[in-house]
């Protein structure tokens, strides 16, 4: 059997320091996606529940956030493309 090296995680993939509820955007050739610590519940021997509420909760806060930046973005692009046409730029 060959040696083969083990492929290492690109930095943005790696979820170390991700506390529960925490969401990272990864882009990447295959697509856009969204890494989510769940955000955990005890329960009883052990058998921890998933917080709905709080997944959730994040995850909406999550995209709000994103589409909020790209909003801004459009904006910032709008108010570029008017004040050149204004100016004649």
């Amino acid at each position: 059997m060959q040696n083969q090296k083990a492929k290492k995680m690109p930095s943005e993939h790696r979820i170390t320091g991700m506390n529960e509820g925490d969401m990272k955007f990864i882009q990447n050739d295959h697509g856009e996606f969204a890494l989510i610590r769940l955000a955990k519940l005890p329960g009883d021997y052990g058998y921890d529940f998933i917080s709905e509420e709080k997944t959730l909760d994040d995850f909406k806060i999550f995209i709000e956030s994103h589409n909020e930046s790209m909003q801004d973005a459009i904006n910032d692009k709008t108010q570029d493309y008017i004040n050149d046409n204004l100016t004649g730029g």
